[in-house]
């Protein structure tokens, strides 16, 4: 059973190359990361799923959370948010729809500054992935250094976002 009623992709492919993660070896073509470029058409096209789904907006015992939206299953958006802003546009699409949505993502990185202050309104969920110093430094080589770049897990408190 997955952990939201849909998915979304703002790109395909992550710029942090962990060792172990499962897109190395499930998508196609060389090991490249692909930003999409008609975000407006993504975003806009999500609303036909509201209320649709099977895992939260049909189960009684998660309805609270409204029709759950993750993107984050073929890149780390916060990995190509300097370069894109597309992270900050999704955080913001969800924060003015008005709608039970949730917007669920996941993360290595820590630099949630240009997140800080957004119209998130309750509606975004992040899950920090944090593992020790030995995993991160041989076989996460792309992500943000442990002690120095994850530190987003107390900072994306003030952004309004929920840190699960």
């Amino acid at each position: 059973m997955g952990s939201a009623d849909w998915r979304f992709d703002l790109a395909e492919g992550c710029p942090a190359h962990c060792q172990y993660c499962y897109l190395a070896g499930s998508l196609s073509g060389p090991p490249v990361t692909r930003v999409y470029a008609d975000l407006d058409e993504i975003l806009d096209g999500l609303a036909e799923y509201e209320g649709r789904g099977t895992i939260t907006s049909r189960r009684a015992a998660r309805r609270d959370e409204g029709t759950t939206f993750e993107a984050s299953c073929y890149t780390d958006p916060l990995a190509l948010e300097h370069l894109t802003g597309s992270w900050r546009r999704a955080i913001e699409h969800f924060g003015a729809w008005d709608a039970p949505v949730q917007l669920r993502w996941t993360t290595k990185f820590g630099d949630v500054a240009s997140l800080v202050g957004l119209g998130h309104h309750g509606r975004t969920r992040v899950r920090f992935s944090v593992d020790c110093l030995p995993v991160t430094t041989r076989y996460e080589g792309g992500t943000s250094p442990l002690g120095t770049g994850r530190p987003g897990c107390g900072g994306s408190r003030s952004t309004g976002t929920r840190s699960v």
